[in-house]
């Protein structure tokens, strides 16, 4: 026989039963103690939130939203062993009908059917008490979250007693608040400036991308340019060693020219050294010769003259014989004289063939000279020639140089162009250099004045740190996040303060 009994709250004592074999006297005093410290922190809370510090409000703002969301637990958590109570004791007393019939229907018969009933029955009845003790275990755990909620409300309450001493009452809650809003204002004059600047750095940070496209698009004409003012530099300085080389073969042309020139003309003028000494040479043979034929001729012409001499003598010899050969042996004999002198002959016989002889070899020297007069003019119309071509190529060395001068000159004048223009490209470039540089530099200071986190952009970049041409524009990103969080932050704080205090 099973004795079931029920807890009555109204009576304050303890009872047991099957369904709750628990002590309900320590809830219903969490309870009253919830209900009073919500009324108390209710009366308190209107004028702390103008006495206490802003770290106090906000420690408070935390408590209170801790003590709410642990009551709501608490709340979910009675409501569901309430719950759980009722349906408890909907169940009891089902059974206690159920018993009511059993014990009525036991006396009627013992059957089979009824005892398996009754098993079934007692399994039921072994499964409640198993959810029975479920139960008083979680209740023993409210009642230890009670204990730690009264204790934080305990130290709550201290730390409300503890802030309202340190602020002196409640007119130095005033004063705190009033220099809490003064410091308020000033911050937000701080952060509206800091909002101008701003925006002024993000206007200057798009004007200095447009700028940054801009000479990069500038940089990458300027290089073509510069790559095509080196190939055409490559290309004058190739002509220009081209037509030096030309310049040096026409030198050395020259040069060869001038040499065979100045050899013909040595070989023209010893030819005709040469020649005219052979000239003179057979000049003075040939007066020789005919000096010699002369005086020959002029003897014969006297041997002639003495022969008929002699012969008229020889007539008149018979007259005087005597006299005459005297004269006529010593007129040969002066004529032999005279012959020996000039040709050391003593000889008659020999003297006629050496005359013979001499006119032999004069013939020969007549038509030597003759072959060396016919040479002479072959040598005059050579050394013609020769000095024809010289001419000629002294015109042409001439026209070639008056032509690498023109085409050293048009190569000197596209060279100075191109180094002109080189030169002026080159200066471009180190003014676009020099501002990108600035701008580095000034997205650096932006990016430290506004205190970005420069960890996640090196990380970002695989350990390279700084800014340069290839960062700029991870950089101005970082730069530019941070300044969305800043204008949240202050349309937070501007939304805070024109908001209910406790939002």
């Amino acid at each position: 026989k099973h004795v079931f009994s029920l807890c009555v709250s109204s009576q304050g004592r303890r009872e047991s039963c099957f369904a709750c074999s628990r002590d309900h006297r320590p809830v219903r005093a969490l309870q009253s103690l919830t209900r009073q410290v919500s009324k108390l922190l209710a009366a308190a809370n209107a004028p702390l939130h103008c006495h206490l510090s802003a770290p106090a409000r906000e420690d408070l703002a935390r408590l209170q939203r801790g003590y709410r969301v642990k009551e709501k637990e608490r709340k979910t958590e009675g409501d569901q062993s309430q719950y759980t109570l009722r349906k408890q004791q909907s169940m009891i007393e089902s059974l206690q009908a159920e018993n009511a019939d059993l014990k009525k229907n036991l006396s009627l018969a013992g059957s089979r059917q009824n005892e398996l009933k009754s098993q079934l029955v007692r399994e039921k009845f072994d499964e409640l008490l198993s959810h029975q003790r479920q139960y008083k275990e979680s209740v023993a755990e409210e009642e230890k979250a009670t204990e730690i909620l009264d204790q934080k409300i305990r130290d709550l309450e201290r730390d409300i007693a503890q802030q309202r001493k340190h602020m002196g009452g409640v007119h130095g809650g005033e004063q705190q608040h009033g220099g809490l809003q003064k410091q308020l204002r000033v911050m937000e004059n701080r952060l509206e400036k800091s909002s101008v600047r701003f925006n002024s750095s993000l206007a200057t940070n798009s004007q200095l991308r447009m700028k940054i496209d801009h000479l990069r698009q500038e940089k990458a004409v300027f290089e073509g340019i510069h790559k095509k003012l080196q190939k055409e530099l490559l290309s004058c300085k190739r002509n220009i060693g081209e037509v030096i080389e030309a310049s040096t073969q026409g030198y050395d042309s020259r040069d060869e020219a001038q040499t065979k020139l100045l050899s013909l003309k040595e070989k023209a003028d010893k030819e005709v050294a040469q020649y005219e000494m052979e000239v003179k040479e057979l000049q003075r043979q040939i007066d020789y010769d005919r000096k010699l034929r002369d005086f020959m001729n002029r003897k014969n012409q006297e041997r002639a003259e003495a022969h008929m001499e002699i012969e008229a003598r020889k007539m008149r010899k018979e007259v005087e014989k005597t006299s005459t050969r005297e004269r006529t042996v010593l007129s040969y004999e002066q004529a032999f004289e005279k012959i020996k002198k000039a040709t050391g002959i003593t000889d008659i016989d020999q003297l006629v063939s050496k005359f013979i002889d001499v006119e032999d070899q004069n013939f020969a020297l007549f038509n030597f000279v003759n072959e060396l007069n016919a040479e002479i003019e072959t040598v005059r119309d050579k050394i013609s020639q020769v000095t024809e071509e010289i001419e000629k190529f002294k015109g042409q060395g001439v026209e070639m140089e008056e032509k690498r001068r023109a085409i050293l000159r048009d190569l000197e004048a596209e060279l100075a162009r191109v180094e002109e223009e080189a030169g002026e490209f080159e200066r471009r470039f180190k003014t676009s250099t020099a501002t990108v540089e600035q701008l580095l530099t000034g997205v650096d200071s932006v990016f430290t004045k506004t205190g970005c986190d420069s960890s996640a952009i090196t990380s970002l970049l695989g350990g390279h740190s700084g800014v340069t041409e290839t960062t700029i524009l991870q950089y101005l990103g970082v730069v530019e996040q941070k300044t969305n969080e800043l204008l949240q932050l202050q349309a937070f704080i501007k939304a805070k303060e024109s908001g209910d205090p406790e939002q």
